[in-house]
């Protein structure tokens, strides 16, 4: 069975369990840390803990994803996520089992996300 996520540009195949469509609350744990990343569905809730390689929670209920985009709510599989591009799984993931498309794009958001700490923290700004 394939439900909407989003606006519909993303699919989650879903098992028959209530109320996934829905916004809640999304936290990431990863590295002994929580991190709250605001409301969402479920789909994009599991794609950032997919990201973060880590676990985290959708409204209250434990979430785990793996390699291939499968999505577990509370240890039960409930479907795969489809990122907005058609493919299963994190640019690492991916990279990993040699797509180099993904590796080419992982190193640009990683040299993005580098440019950016730059500016927000420049040489010095600690005092140091």
């Amino acid at each position: 069975m394939r439900g909407f996520l989003g606006a519909g540009l993303f699919v989650l195949a879903l098992l028959p369990t209530p109320g996934l469509a829905q916004m809640a609350p999304c936290a990431v744990q990863h590295g002994g840390m929580s991190l709250n990343v605001g409301a969402m569905a479920l789909d994009a809730c599991a794609r950032t803990i997919q990201a973060a390689q880590g676990i985290g929670s959708w409204g209250g209920r434990r979430v785990q994803t793996d390699g291939r985009g499968g999505v577990y709510l509370d240890g039960r599989f409930v479907g795969t996520a489809v990122n907005p591009s058609g493919t299963v799984g994190s640019l690492r993931d991916r990279c990993l089992h040699g797509d180099t498309a993904a590796c080419n794009q992982w190193g640009r958001q990683s040299e993005a996300a580098s440019r950016q700490m730059e500016r927000m923290y420049p040489k010095g700004w600690a005092g140091r």
